[in-house]
């Protein structure tokens, strides 16, 4: 079984009106970025609690790894299974997901996708996408989301992201979108098998995006809950080791990442107080 609970009361959330989507959607204007047009209607038969995903998520397209799907869960997550759900405010009640921003959140999860009648079994990404005009005076594609086991396109393209700013269960992204400016372009996001992000509040904006980082390194270390983390940004695609070390001499390897998107957060897990001191240090594995 792939679903850990039965959800019920597809009903129950706020139910907004989508008219003004309708009108809004004869434009080439990307729709819906921040999640709140959400309308949850069952899917008869599903025995995971499905609802449609284009009531769901107007405006967007649902992909796990090149496959539109036409359902996804509703404050309901997947144990292992590739697909989407929309978290409103009764979420927190079952998986402690709150809403970023607003009513409503998108969380991506990668995974087995076994549950899709037909797609057989694999181990594959989980996407969302959707085409519309990117304004004349965007400079910046910026976004709020919890984890950084994402990848973004427009156009075809990867964007780079940098981190901006934490909230209490997001970080702000931002990523340079001037060449694009006035053309139409698809917006993607993905996020690869055995990892899960959520989603809110993306916009285009007339500020620029910071330059990012070194191609690769590590950035943005902190504690939570006493447990370290820290983010490395690289190429798509990079496969690379991180070691640790108590004294800068002696290293260890902690872990080894592969076909890692462009923002990969780390976390020590097997942090241990009896250290006084815990040093971190990444290598690429490509040629």
């Amino acid at each position: 079984m792939h679903a850990r609970k039965d959800s019920t009361g597809w009903i129950s959330g706020l139910l907004i009106s989508l008219a003004s989507f309708s009108a809004a959607a004869a434009t080439n204007d990307f729709q819906n970025l921040g999640f709140e047009f959400a309308s949850f209607i069952p899917i008869a038969g599903d025995i995971y609690n499905r609802v449609e995903a284009s009531a769901a998520l107007p405006g967007w397209k649902v992909y796990v790894e090149t496959n539109q799907i036409d359902r996804v869960l509703h404050n309901n997550m997947f144990l292992d299974s590739a697909g989407l759900a929309v978290i409103g405010p009764e979420g927190a009640l079952f998986w402690n997901y709150f809403p970023i921003e607003g009513n409503y959140t998108i969380v991506l999860q990668g995974g087995s996708k076994s549950v899709y009648p037909g797609l057989g079994f694999g181990f594959v990404e989980a996407g969302i996408a959707q085409t519309g005009l990117v304004p004349a005076t965007a400079r910046s594609l910026r976004f709020k989301a919890w984890s950084a086991a994402f990848t973004v396109y427009l156009g075809g393209q990867v964007v780079p992201v940098v981190p901006l700013s934490d909230g209490s269960n997001y970080t702000v992204y931002a990523g340079d979108v001037t060449t694009f400016a006035g053309q139409i372009a698809e917006l993607r996001f993905t996020t690869p098998s055995g990892h899960s992000v959520a989603l809110d509040s993306i916009q285009f904006s007339l500020e620029p995006a910071p330059l990012p980082p070194p191609q690769f390194s590590l950035i943005g270390a902190q504690m939570l809950n006493g447990l370290l983390s820290f983010t490395i940004p690289s190429v798509p695609g990079t496969a690379y080791r991180v070691d640790v070390s108590s004294n800068l001499v002696d290293w260890d390897l902690f872990l080894t990442v592969t076909n890692a998107a462009s923002i990969e957060r780390i976390g020590e897990y097997r942090y241990a107080s009896n250290y006084n001191a815990r040093f971190y240090r990444a290598a690429t594995l490509n040629p």
